[in-house]
C-alpha cells in the first residue's frame, strides 16, 4: 500500500504540473482543440489518482501510508479549484476529501476549507 501511494503521488504531481502548465498556456493562447488536449489528459490522470487514493485511504484504515496525505492535499490544492472543465475530476476529490474527514484522519480539516 505504501508502494502504491508513493507511486499515486508521483503521477499526481506529473499530471497537476501539466495541468498548470496547460492551463497557463489556455491563458496566452486562443481556445483551440489542441489547447485543450493536455488539460484534458492532465485531468484524466487527476481524476484516476483521486479515485485510486479514496479506494486507498478506505482500505487502509487508520494505518494510513505517508504519501497518501500528500497526494491528497495535491489533489485538494491543485485540481479541486483549478478543474472548473472537468466536474468529474472535482466530484472525485470532492470524495476524497470527504472520505478523510468521515474517516477523521489528521488533516481532515486541510481538505475540507
Amino acid at each position: 500500500r505504501a508502494r502504491l501511494a508513493t507511486a499515486l503521488n508521483a503521477r499526481a504531481r506529473l499530471a497537476a504540473a501539466k495541468l498548470a502548465e496547460a492551463l497557463e498556456s489556455a491563458q496566452s493562447e486562443s481556445q483551440d482543440q489542441d489547447s485543450a488536449e493536455p488539460k484534458e489528459a492532465a485531468g484524466v490522470v487527476l481524476h484516476g489518482a483521486a479515485v485510486l487514493a479514496r479506494l486507498l485511504l478506505l482500505e487502509c484504515g487508520s494505518a494510513l501510508p505517508p504519501d497518501l496525505l500528500s497526494v491528497s492535499t495535491l489533489l485538494h490544492d491543485e485540481a479541486l479549484l483549478r478543474a472548473d472543465f472537468s466536474p468529474a475530476l472535482q466530484e472525485a476529490v470532492a470524495k476524497l476529501c470527504e472520505s478523510w474527514w468521515q474517516c477523521g484522519h489528521s488533516e481532515r480539516e486541510r481538505l475540507v476549507a
